[in-house]
């Protein structure tokens, strides 16, 4: 753990420093989300599916799913917060990559800084999934407590290259589990291509 953040490299064949590229992103006629380089899902927000809650909030920030700027250590983190029990689904058609490329989903997943002391929660479920048209996967689930760190996610994508998707960012509690305090939040979450890094 580095400054209460937890780093989960999945896949750290792929390296973690990148150069983020210009965002060329937009939407088809199909209805699938379709980018060049990045893929901000805060900003796409817009375009997802989302059931939950007051699935867009309301005045309190209680029992809600949206955009959200988070401010942390003097610095804007453009975030979605996404109280329990809650599923945003982004459909998204993958790009091609080439040779020396990579496509990676980034986020941080984890508590709002402002209930992290409360000592209310007793843990919210994040999880990440995947489907294509072949294929179900979860990429990341976790119990995660509002004092133990924000999880860092770098998971390669690289077999969907190509295809249609469905991302699904979801929260819930586990069996026996309450929701009180569980203002989970996801951190910049984005796709991106980047170059591969190169390991001797």
């Amino acid at each position: 753990m580095r400054n209460g953040f937890k780093i989960v490299n999945i896949g750290s064949y792929f390296g973690i420093i990148c150069v983020l590229m210009v965002l060329l992103c937009g939407c088809s006629s199909s209805g699938y989300l379709k980018y060049s380089k990045k893929l901000d899902l805060v900003e796409r927000f817009k375009n997802a599916t989302v059931k939950g809650k007051y699935a867009f909030g309301d005045a309190n920030m209680k029992w809600s799913i949206m955009p959200i700027t988070v401010l942390e250590n003097m610095e804007e983190i453009k975030s979605i917060f996404a109280h329990p029990n809650s599923l945003i689904i982004y459909n998204i058609k993958m790009p091609d990559i080439s040779s020396g490329q990579t496509i990676l989903f980034k986020c941080g997943a984890g508590f709002h800084p402002s209930v992290q002391n409360w000592g209310v929660s007793d843990g919210v479920m994040m999880a990440v999934k995947i489907e294509s048209e072949n294929e179900k996967k979860t990429l990341f689930k976790k119990n995660i407590m509002p004092k133990g760190g924000t999880y860092l996610l770098e998971i390669p994508l690289d077999e969907f290259a190509g295809e249609k998707i469905q991302l699904k960012l979801m929260t819930g509690n586990e069996v026996g589990k309450n929701e009180n305090g569980d203002w989970a939040v996801w951190y910049e979450p984005k796709i991106i291509i980047k170059k591969q890094s190169i390991h001797s």
